[in-house]
């Protein structure tokens, strides 16, 4: 492999795990909330009612990042947007942890769940957009595996701060403001997407980052699958297709298989949280859960394949060196 190659490849896989950040925030949000709800519920006072919406608003933000960010990605690109969800990463976790109020806390996490619709669109959509068609899958396979990490990495913290005090739930939110930064930070070093930069009128720019990305490759026959592509005939459906078939049997499977291999119900949502009232016992549960998340962590890669994606990442990861 020459110095060329292996300099194209080391940032490739650059750009793949910044953009794989995105989905370990992903994670990271929406499992952190999980460790501060005793903390919270005493702090605000809360109501089951309550409680049950600061809980959920980032989840209803969720919905709508995902429905809407399409459209600006695809005026300004998907790394302008990733840097604008990065942001939104950095305030929802500051914000929530500097809370006062129940409304400011539903009101910050609303807007982390705009981030976490945001990023679960924008970041396997850029990986897939800059890797090359033989491994695009092993690379888009990373986002994955980093929102399970992000996950773990919620109830580790949670874990760790359990200690520090009165003031421990917001430290548990601040912590988020760490990888966002990075996130943030990390996407200035990476390339914009070649198919966007061809949609935006700018195939030279996309000629330079295929070339960049694709030493020695045909670049003239990988902008013309990209023409292709996107010249393609383009089926519009509304919303009301979904509930049809086979689509609704779709969103069916798929909502049972995430939960199956992902543990939702007992990991990530703190639906059984309200019975948690004592550290002693939120202490145990912290126990549970961190068994629970590595044995979902272990489904999820046997499951999805991963280790098929991975191994060869880390290998062309270590030949590059």
């Amino acid at each position: 492999m020459t110095t060329t190659s292996r300099s194209s490849k080391s940032f490739m896989y650059l750009c793949s795990i910044t953009a794989a950040l995105g989905g370990l925030l992903f994670g990271f949000d929406t499992a952190v909330i999980s460790g501060t709800i005793p903390f919270i519920t005493e702090y605000f006072h809360l109501s089951d009612a309550m409680l049950g919406w600061a809980v959920s608003s980032a989840m209803v933000g969720c919905i709508i990042g995902s429905m809407t960010v399409g459209r600006p990605g695809d005026k300004y690109g998907r790394k302008l947007m990733l840097k604008i969800l990065a942001i939104l990463f950095i305030i929802s976790s500051v914000g929530s942890a500097l809370s006062t109020s129940v409304s400011m806390l539903v009101g910050y996490r609303f807007i982390g769940g705009l981030a976490i619709g945001g990023a679960s669109v924008l970041a396997p959509l850029y990986i897939s957009e800059i890797s090359p068609a033989k491994i695009r899958g092993r690379l888009v396979g990373i986002n994955q595996l980093a929102i399970v990490s992000g996950i773990l990495c919620a109830f580790f913290s949670n874990y760790l701060l359990i200690n520090t005090g009165e003031s421990n739930w917001r430290w548990m939110f601040m912590a988020g403001a760490i990888p966002a930064a990075a996130f943030f930070i990390l996407l200035f070093f990476i390339s914009p997407s070649p198919r966007w930069l061809f949609i935006a009128g700018k195939p030279e720019q996309a000629r330079e980052v295929i070339t960049r990305l694709n030493p020695g490759e045909n670049v003239d026959t990988m902008l013309d699958e990209i023409e292709k592509s996107i010249k393609k005939e383009i089926v519009q459906m509304n919303i009301s297709a979904l509930f049809r078939k086979p689509f609704l049997f779709n969103l069916g499977a798929i909502k049972t298989d995430s939960q199956s291999i992902l543990g939702n119900p007992a990991v990530v949502l703190p639906a059984n949280a309200s019975g948690v009232q004592t550290l002693g016992q939120f202490k145990l549960r912290a126990q549970i859960e961190k068994r629970h998340l590595f044995e979902s962590f272990l489904v999820l890669v046997i499951e999805a394949d991963l280790i098929d994606h991975i191994l060869p990442v880390i290998q062309d990861i270590l030949m590059t060196q």
